[in-house]
């Protein structure tokens, strides 16, 4: 975890073990999940919402993301990001096994997000000024 000069936290989380296969819908009972929580509501984390295949094993629009996205971007809408996982490293069966990229559709990926985010304000936020914030951008 890296500290920002505001105080604040920065995690990136797929919320299970940096791309170990877990099952998203007892993601809330792992351990740590309720300090990520807390850090999040709190606004002092970071939380970045990707590469559902992942975590995930229902592929193409993986349905048992959905509540797991909702539930962390309900916590904290203004510390949520999001992102493509270019160029999409695949899943061995081990953590440090390496696999073929995963064959990702972005378009598909991103339209997921008009379900797990039906607000476009907030879309907005998570795309565009959760970033810009984060990375200290000029807003011309």
């Amino acid at each position: 975890m890296r500290r920002l000069d505001s105080g604040g936290s920065i995690l990136e989380s797929e919320a299970c073990n940096f791309g170990a296969p877990c099952d998203p819908e007892q993601v809330a009972t792992r351990p740590n999940f309720d300090d990520l929580m807390v850090l999040l509501k709190l606004g002092r984390a970071y939380v970045k919402i990707y590469a559902p295949y992942r975590t995930s094993e229902k592929s193409p629009d993986f349905p048992d993301m959905a509540p797991l996205a909702r539930l962390l971007v309900a916590a904290n809408p203004d510390r949520i990001l999001w992102g493509s996982n270019w160029p999409y490293p695949g899943r061995g069966p081990t953590p440090s096994a390496i696999a073929p990229p995963y064959p990702n559709d972005d378009g598909r990926v991103l339209n997921l997000l008009l379900t797990w985010v039906p607000d476009p304000a907030i879309r907005k936020k998570i795309l565009a000024d959760n970033p810009t914030r984060l990375n200290r951008f000029e807003v011309a």
